[in-house]
Protein backbone atom coordinates (compact mmCIF):
# COMPACT_ATOMS: atom_id res chain seq x y z
CA UNK A 1 0.00 0.00 0.00
CA UNK A 2 1.47 3.53 -0.76
CA UNK A 3 2.15 5.80 2.17
CA UNK A 4 -0.42 8.45 0.47
CA UNK A 5 -2.97 5.78 0.34
CA UNK A 6 -2.37 4.63 3.82
CA UNK A 7 -2.70 8.52 5.19
CA UNK A 8 -6.05 8.88 3.53
CA UNK A 9 -7.14 5.76 5.04
CA UNK A 10 -6.31 6.62 8.53
CA UNK A 11 -7.59 10.07 8.10
CA UNK A 12 -10.97 8.97 6.94
CA UNK A 13 -10.76 6.06 9.56
CA UNK A 14 -10.07 8.89 12.08
CA UNK A 15 -12.93 11.39 10.61
CA UNK A 16 -15.05 8.25 10.61
CA UNK A 17 -14.77 7.65 14.19
CA UNK A 18 -15.90 10.87 15.13
CA UNK A 19 -19.37 10.31 13.52
CA UNK A 20 -18.30 12.60 10.85
CA UNK A 21 -18.48 11.51 7.03
CA UNK A 22 -15.40 11.04 4.78
CA UNK A 23 -14.14 9.34 2.07
CA UNK A 24 -11.11 9.39 0.18
CA UNK A 25 -10.80 9.33 -3.52
CA UNK A 26 -7.65 8.16 -5.57
CA UNK A 27 -6.75 9.45 -9.35
CA UNK A 28 -4.10 9.94 -11.35
CA UNK A 29 -4.36 13.83 -12.57
CA UNK A 30 -2.54 13.10 -15.97
CA UNK A 31 -5.73 10.92 -17.30
CA UNK A 32 -8.71 13.48 -17.50
CA UNK A 33 -11.23 9.97 -17.81
CA UNK A 34 -9.93 9.64 -13.86
CA UNK A 35 -10.77 13.39 -13.00
CA UNK A 36 -13.49 13.24 -14.18
CA UNK A 37 -14.93 10.18 -12.51
CA UNK A 38 -13.16 11.32 -8.94
CA UNK A 39 -15.28 14.40 -9.15
CA UNK A 40 -18.16 12.56 -9.75
CA UNK A 41 -17.83 9.95 -7.07
CA UNK A 42 -16.77 12.89 -4.89
CA UNK A 43 -20.12 14.42 -5.93
CA UNK A 44 -22.22 11.25 -5.27
CA UNK A 45 -20.56 10.96 -1.77
CA UNK A 46 -20.87 14.65 -0.50
CA UNK A 47 -24.67 15.00 -2.56
CA UNK A 48 -23.27 17.83 -4.29
CA UNK A 49 -20.66 20.51 -4.09
CA UNK A 50 -21.04 24.10 -2.48
CA UNK A 51 -17.29 25.13 -2.55
CA UNK A 52 -14.68 23.59 -3.97
CA UNK A 53 -10.83 24.20 -2.39
CA UNK A 54 -8.50 23.25 -5.09
CA UNK A 55 -5.13 22.82 -2.69
CA UNK A 56 -3.14 20.46 -4.48
CA UNK A 57 0.42 20.82 -4.76
CA UNK A 58 3.64 19.05 -6.58
CA UNK A 59 6.89 18.90 -5.10
CA UNK A 60 9.96 17.09 -6.24
CA UNK A 61 12.04 15.98 -3.50
CA UNK A 62 15.46 16.59 -5.39
CA UNK A 63 17.25 19.72 -6.10
CA UNK A 64 15.98 22.14 -8.34
CA UNK A 65 18.74 21.11 -11.10
CA UNK A 66 17.89 17.28 -11.05
CA UNK A 67 14.55 18.31 -11.94
CA UNK A 68 13.75 17.10 -15.87
CA UNK A 69 11.97 19.19 -18.53
CA UNK A 70 9.37 16.77 -18.49
CA UNK A 71 8.69 16.73 -14.94
CA UNK A 72 8.61 20.50 -15.44
CA UNK A 73 6.30 20.34 -17.97
CA UNK A 74 3.80 18.50 -16.33
CA UNK A 75 4.07 19.98 -13.05
CA UNK A 76 2.96 23.36 -14.71
CA UNK A 77 0.92 21.81 -17.63
CA UNK A 78 -1.39 20.42 -14.04
CA UNK A 79 -1.24 23.48 -12.48
CA UNK A 80 -2.24 25.94 -15.30
CA UNK A 81 -4.23 23.66 -17.75
CA UNK A 82 -7.29 22.54 -15.54
CA UNK A 83 -8.69 25.60 -14.96
CA UNK A 84 -8.82 26.51 -18.60
CA UNK A 85 -11.10 23.29 -19.65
Amino acid sequence: MRLVTFGAKSAVEEINALGRKAAAFDADFDKIDEVIQVGNRALEFLGGLNCLVNNAGITFNKPFLKVTLEQLTNCTTSICEPSSF
